[in-house]
């Protein structure tokens, strides 16, 4: 069973980016498949402090491009990472039916983890 961590605070700068990238090596070389979503649309940089540059982001699944399942691109032995699109609109922002798809398009993925660790804003 995946067991899904979320880290999010009303104030930025605090750290929560550093963390779950720390948390999310530290989970992959123990040996457990770990996945990383980066959830702050407005400022996403979990793929620049783990040294990635995702070629999709989830704007690219949000436009029906590509699935969510190709969005996820390996960072390292059991990290893989799901990528922000640095300013976009807020998922709050995001329609119903745009909301309830990505909640189940993510229901379908995480059972393939150990961990899933989000970062996101507030």
């Amino acid at each position: 069973m995946c067991r899904v961590v979320s880290f999010a605070s009303g104030k930025g700068g605090v750290g929560k980016t550093s963390l779950v990238s720390n948390l999310g090596v530290l989970n992959a070389q123990a040996g457990k498949k770990t996945l990383l979503i980066d959830a702050d649309w407005s400022l996403g940089k979990l793929g620049i402090v783990l040294g990635a540059r995702p070629r999709w982001t989830i704007d690219s699944v949000l436009e029906g491009k590509i699935s969510l399942q190709e969005a996820i691109e390996p960072v390292r032995e059991n990290l893989c990472l799901l990528g922000s699109p640095t300013g976009m609109m807020g998922f709050e922002e995001l329609s119903e039916p745009m909301r309830n798809q990505l909640y189940f398009d993510l229901d379908t993925v995480v059972s393939d983890y150990d961990t899933v660790f989000l970062d996101h804003s507030s």
